[in-house]
């Protein structure tokens, strides 16, 4: 990583950082919405689905997304942004398959003893 890189990565991230809250807002909001137009009714504590098979079938398409993420080849002109991407999405994919494997742990804790 270059000298500039070095300068300009700390403030690149707390200008995303700082507006990134309403953004996560925003976008749960949407998905609420996207939700409601495909189920009819919002996301319910008393639903009759299983929220840690979901939790973990959406841990597996993360997992699966982000490795993906990092498989993927950057144009030789973005590989100093790809280094960063990396740094990123690195720690973020551990984080995932650790969740995933939890939650299958779990679902199978729960399936041994009949709850």
């Amino acid at each position: 990583m270059n000298q500039d890189t070095t300068e300009v990565w700390p403030a690149a991230i707390e200008k995303i950082v700082q507006p990134l809250f309403p953004h996560m807002v925003n976008d749960c909001m949407a998905r609420h919405v996207l939700g409601l137009k495909k189920y009819g009714v919002p996301l319910r504590v008393d639903s009759d689905r299983n929220p840690l098979q979901d939790a973990y079938e959406e841990a597996l398409d993360l997992a699966i997304y982000l490795t993906q993420a990092s498989l993927r080849r950057p144009a030789p002109v973005d590989e100093e942004r790809s280094r960063l991407e990396f740094l990123v999405i690195g720690p973020i994919l551990g984080q995932a398959w650790r969740a995933a494997s939890d939650l299958k742990l779990l679902l199978l804790a729960r399936e041994t003893r009949g709850v």
